[in-house]
């Protein structure tokens, strides 16, 4: 951004087309929903304005206006993530529309783009009336039918939100049926009318079908004609379909299953250059044995309420549609008193998370009485969580029955058609610990992220040596009969670690991890690597990086930070890798997503890694030591991954001793004394989750 910027102020340019130049650039930072590139922009853009001789009025006047409009959208990007940005977001957009001078042919474009702007802000606010009344001149008032053309579907979807069904389908019928939308538009307005009626439309759901058929003829040709950012434009493009098909609910659980495979295959393959391959349930079903499950977890909103929900397939008939409640109530809801799942996420207590994981109460919020009975018969159960699921063990609360399954937590069930046989440990091994944080990191900048140094820098925290990470490492290389390499000290630097990834098939890192977030926010939107603010929220502290988080003259635009954030992992080529552990504090934690992983797994996934190990809240070191020893004595003995992760929980339940000297007041010196530690509780034993595609 910033060489893009300096040729720009180089290349010899009328004053006119650089300000255009700037603002088009500043406009497709919006579009992909990046503030962080906006900001430089917008200092250039003020710039350039400040060099507008006063007799120009008239451009001068409006190039005011832009930069007014342009704030807006940089405010409007900030409030994905905090809501009272969109004040903000409206004051610059209110003020840019008295700035636009009536007279300049420019203007009438520009003003058609705010109104379009302000819609939208008031639609996210949930204020369709204003909506209704800012897109109404703009459909019946436009200079040109091309504009008119591009408000009558938002105007339509305001229309219906306002309870004016038949006008707004005599709007949606407007759009030519050769649009690609069109089917789309009239889906969503029938969905919406039926909703208010306490039903759901069959006619809705037929018109989704077609626009779904529609979308898979055409979209392996436009992916492959895309390059990356484009492939993510597609991707949010595509987020309001798939968030309108789960408001269909039972209707067809057999169209919803697929529309979900869609949307986590579209994710796992926008940066790789393949062929575009999407997954259908009847190819999943093929890869079901009898007694195994998969089950597709979807969390949606239907008229202001958010709701879970499980499509269920078995290796025999079609998918089955499970209510499993209002997300609301579900998190509200008491496990004892004053401890909630909500409150489990957000501020979580040692003793909390023993009483949660302990109580069958639990068991019956997370697993409903209709889901277990679905289930029953089955032995072995690949389930792809949603929501508030990616940062709960859900798998460690089934009911006691006589018999548990063995679960299979993954990003997509639509992997089990790709599914290898049982992932064992082999090949190349990094194993990463002992770090030293305030160490000295790389000097040269190499595709850093600045954004994740500025929100932990913001955290004000510190992190402490882990003395047993060194020791973890070396008892799990004892384990390790091939090719190993050990990195610990002052080598594990972010640079070199970057490079050396894709070398290796089993990455074991013991680290600080962390979340850049007080509480776990909910997030509704699909966003892509390049969109996902969680990314660079999710961090893996390496040498140097507690060094460089409290030195105030710091620059991560210049050197390299010490902080592998999961934005960078994202850019890897790490095809080959077959096995991550992130033996880390928050791991698997991040902004909650509809695309069925966040944060750090999103980041590994991504960049191709097959199975990870993650932990869900703050891990203990002496007893992370301990179930990793066992997690890899059980691969060295040749064990599944799988397998050998659930005999590592079940051996935390066994007595651990060890020695240590204690002082002997008789003999007046420290003698040898055998103890014994138990890391029974949920705590120990739940903290980690693997996810095995």
């Amino acid at each position: 951004m910033k060489f893009l910027l300096a040729l720009l102020l180089l290349i010899p340019m009328q004053l006119p087309d650089s300000l255009k130049a700037v603002a088009d650039l500043c406009e497709n930072a919006y579009l992909a929903n990046r503030p962080d590139l906006m900001q430089p922009l917008l200092k250039t853009f003020e710039g350039l304005i400040g060099r507008i001789p006063p007799s120009d009025s008239l451009l001068l006047c409006y190039e005011r206006g832009h930069l007014e409009k342009l704030k807006g959208n940089f405010f409007f990007c900030l409030a994905d993530e905090h809501s009272q940005y969109l004040s903000k977001a409206r004051e610059h957009y209110l003020q840019a529309r008295c700035l636009y001078p009536d007279l300049l042919d420019a203007s009438l474009r520009a003003r058609h783009t705010l109104g379009m702007d302000l819609a939208q802000l008031y639609y996210k606010e949930k204020d369709y009336a204003r909506a209704e009344k800012e897109l109404e001149p703009l459909v019946f008032h436009s200079l040109s039918r091309q504009l008119a053309l591009e408000a009558i579907g938002p105007y339509g979807l305001c229309l219906a939100r306002n309870g004016k069904f038949d006008q707004a389908l005599q709007m949606a019928r407007q759009i030519p049926r050769t649009d690609k939308d069109y089917e789309r538009e009239n889906a969503k307005i029938l969905a919406l009318e039926a909703e208010s009626q306490g039903r759901r439309s069959e006619a809705a759901l037929q018109l989704y079908k077609i626009y779904f058929k529609k979308l898979l003829e055409t979209l392996p040709a436009t992916l492959a004609s895309l390059d990356q950012d484009g492939r993510e434009a597609i991707w949010m493009w595509l987020k309001p379909f798939a968030t309108d098909c789960m408001r269909m609910e039972h209707l067809d659980p057999g169209f919803l299953y697929d529309v979900v495979l869609l949307s986590k295959d579209l994710l796992f393959q926008l940066r790789r250059g393949e062929d575009f391959h999407h997954h259908s349930w009847q190819s999943v079903q093929a890869a079901l044995q009898p007694g195994q499950a998969a089950v597709e977890f979807i969390q949606y909103e239907v008229e202001n309420e958010e709701k879970m929900a499980a499509l269920i397939l078995k290796s025999q008939g079609e998918p089955v549609f499970i209510p499993v409640g209002e997300v609301r109530e579900l998190l509200s809801r008491p496990i004892r008193t004053g401890l909630s799942l909500s409150s489990l996420l957000t501020h979580p207590g040692l003793s909390d998370i023993d009483a949660f994981y302990d109580n069958p109460a639990s068991a019956d919020l997370l697993w409903p009485s209709a889901l277990v009975s679905q289930l029953a018969d089955c032995d072995e159960i690949w389930f792809s969580p949603d929501g508030f699921q990616h940062i709960v063990g859900i798998e460690y609360c089934f009911p006691a029955a006589q018999r548990q399954p063995l679960f299979h937590r993954v990003t997509g069930t639509g992997q089990l058609t790709d599914r290898h046989a049982a992932s064992k440990s082999g090949g190349r091994t990094l194993l990463v610990g002992d770090i030293r944080f305030n160490g000295a990191s790389a000097e040269k900048e190499q595709d850093n992220d600045p954004n994740a140094y500025w929100l932990l820098a913001r955290q004000k925290g510190s992190f402490h040596d882990l003395p047993y990470s060194g020791h973890e490492i070396d008892s799990i290389a004892v384990h390790i009969p091939g090719d190993k390499t050990l990195i610990r000290g002052d080598e594990a630097r972010e640079d070199l670690l970057r490079s050396l990834f894709a070398q290796y098939n089993v990455v074991h890192l013991a680290t600080h991890g962390y979340f850049s977030s007080k509480d776990i926010p909910i997030d509704d939107g699909w966003k892509t690597a390049g969109r996902d603010p969680s990314l660079s929220g999710n961090v893996l502290l390496l040498t140097g990086g507690n060094r460089n988080l409290h030195n105030p003259d710091f620059s991560p635009e210049q050197k390299t930070d010490g902080i592998l954030s999961a934005r960078e992992i994202s850019r890897l080529q790490l095809d080959a890798t077959e096995l991550v552990v992130l033996s880390a504090c928050q791991s698997g934690l991040g902004t909650v997503t509809a695309t069925g992983i966040s944060g750090m797994q999103k980041g590994w996934k991504i960049a191709g890694a097959r199975t990870l190990v993650m932990s869900l809240w703050n891990v203990h070191d002496e007893a992370t030591s301990c179930f990793m020893r066992h997690f890899y004595a059980g691969l060295e003995e040749g064990l599944p991954t799988r397998e050998a992760f659930e005999r590592a929980r079940e051996r935390m339940k066994e007595p651990y001793y060890k020695t240590i000297r204690r002082f002997n007041a008789r003999k007046m010196r420290s003698v040898p004394a055998r103890i014994s530690r138990n890391w029974d509780a949920p705590r120990y034993r739940n903290a980690f989750i693997l996810i095995d595609d």
